[in-house]
């Protein structure tokens, strides 16, 4: 991924992952996830203790911008192995 003044522009979506399941592409711009602006450490350090404590029913409500136009996905967090 790639922080920009605007959001997190995805530069790698993993084939069959939770981010593709949810219809991420490479260069979608993520601007918020669960409410919250992309870019703030305290965010950052959210998302990865809630990816590593992960069970089959956590999501991330994200909101993104593909190609100028902003839209919304629901991703379903993968258990961590």
């Amino acid at each position: 991924y790639a922080i920009g003044p605007t959001g997190c522009r995805l530069v790698l979506v993993k084939s069959g992952g939770p981010a593709a399941a949810a219809g991420l592409q490479v260069e979608d711009v993520v601007t918020k996830v669960d409410g919250r602006p992309v870019g703030s450490a305290d965010l950052t350090t959210d998302l990865m203790v809630r990816a590593l404590k992960a069970s089959g029913d956590a999501t991330l409500d994200v909101e993104y911008i593909r190609n100028g136009i902003p839209k919304q996905a629901t991703i379903t967090l993968a258990p961590a192995l």
